[in-house]
């Protein structure tokens, strides 16, 4: 990637959240399945929105490659981001844990009997936030690891419950 980031058109730097206007950004529900199984693919148009619970440099301290832990809100999924994407994750800006990211071109392989989701390029769409559900992994249910469960700025969603009724009372005789 060039030293100058693209830029989205309203003069912000792919990987900053633009900070004018108040837009609401969600996740991809069931993209995390779709992505894996190859339903859901860069070539075929799709940019599904995921949130990063967790991200760590592999291979030292001149690492130029990143393990994610990318969450749809019910699911989640281990990627490696491809070094094109190695600058947006050292420049500081919104990217860090519990951000939302939106995948622009990614691939799947298979490393050991596992599926890995390989991305390859990437924008912020949304900055650092609580985790977003309570997701399990993908295709075994496991737990995220408990070091990958960000606290971020923004409040995260909550699902609105319903009151329990109140039973009524039968009337005084």
């Amino acid at each position: 990637r060039a030293a100058a980031a693209p830029s989205d058109g309203e003069g912000t730097r792919r990987g900053t959240v633009p900070r004018t206007g108040k837009t609401m950004t969600s996740l991809s529900a069931g993209a995390v399945e779709g992505i894996v199984n190859e339903i859901v693919t860069s070539d075929g148009g799709d940019r599904p929105v995921l949130q990063v619970a967790k991200f760590q440099p592999v291979g030292g301290a001149n690492a130029t490659r990143h393990k994610l832990w990318l969450t749809d809100g019910s699911r989640w999924v281990y990627a490696m981001a491809a070094t094109q994407v190695h600058a947006l994750l050292q420049e500081g800006g919104d990217f860090a844990p519990g951000c939302l990211v939106r995948l622009l071109k990614y691939s799947v392989n298979d490393m050991a009997g596992r599926k890995i989701v390989i991305v390859i390029d990437l924008e912020v769409a949304a900055g650092p936030q609580k985790l977003i559900g309570a997701p399990t992994g993908y295709p075994n249910g496991e737990a995220l690891p408990s070091d990958a469960q960000p606290s971020g700025g923004a409040p995260a969603p909550q699902v609105q419950k319903k009151p329990a009724p109140v039973p009524a009372r039968a009337a005084p005789r």
